[in-house]
């Protein structure tokens, strides 16, 4: 009740917890919750899907949903209702509500343990080119070098950039903003499909995505397509 008093006067969204136990209250908080939110402010309730590709478990979570939905359009009709992301979308359309949050399909991927066939991945990721490296002593980085170069390029990102130390990107392993590769381009591409790169990485695709364009320029692109 702490957050509901702090959100007088907010317009908000309720989170309900279902079964993933990340955020929200319990159904049995709910309709103090809305005794307190009971100024018109409460736009929506939603909550998240913890196994959306397990039907089963995922309609235990949507009945306690259905429940939550209905205590909270009894106080505020015009609430919307939104338990679905990538995952939800996929199940039919009672998960659908009022709406839905896309999340990972946006990217042109799956959700995890679900395969969806027809996506197209929307991100590709390039460094720049910064220097050509006149070879000098035996290092490559902070690494040792175990063969002879005849010359050697420097680009410009690294771990800083949300790119895994452990996963060389040309050769030895990354510095904080920099890696050094044998190959010569102006834009050098270090990521074009993100479950690729995860997999060399021991994790998921979302991961991927989230770190790797934190500190990125960011360029648009549109094809003309409806």
């Amino acid at each position: 009740y702490k957050s509901a008093r702090l959100a007088k006067g907010l317009k908000c969204h309720i989170a309900v917890n279902t079964g993933m136990n990340r955020y929200g209250c319990v159904i049995g908080e709910l309709e103090g919750l809305l005794q307190t939110l009971s100024n018109g402010q409460v736009c929506g309730v939603y909550s998240h899907l913890y196994a959306p590709q397990n039907l089963k478990v995922s309609q235990k979570q949507l009945k306690i949903f259905n429940n939550a939905e209905r205590l909270v359009k009894r106080y505020f009709p015009d609430a919307l209702a939104h338990i679905s992301a990538s995952g939800g979308v996929l199940l039919g359309k009672h998960f659908l509500k009022d709406g839905v949050r896309c999340g990972i399909m946006l990217y042109g991927y799956s959700p995890t343990g679900v395969k969806v066939n027809g996506l197209k991945p929307a991100l590709k990721v390039y460094a720049r080119l910064a220097q050509s490296v006149r070879v000098v002593g035996g290092g490559v980085g902070y690494n040792f070098a175990d063969c002879k170069y005849n010359a050697l390029y420097t680009y410009r990102l690294g771990y800083a950039d949300g790119f895994a130390r452990r996963v060389p990107l040309g050769e030895k392993s990354l510095c904080m903003d920099a890696f050094i590769s044998t190959q010569k381009q102006d834009f050098m591409p270090v990521m074009t499909n993100a479950e690729e790169y995860a997999k060399r990485n021991d994790t998921i695709c979302y991961e991927a995505l989230c770190s790797v364009t934190k500190r990125s320029l960011k360029i648009y692109e549109s094809r003309n397509e409806v």
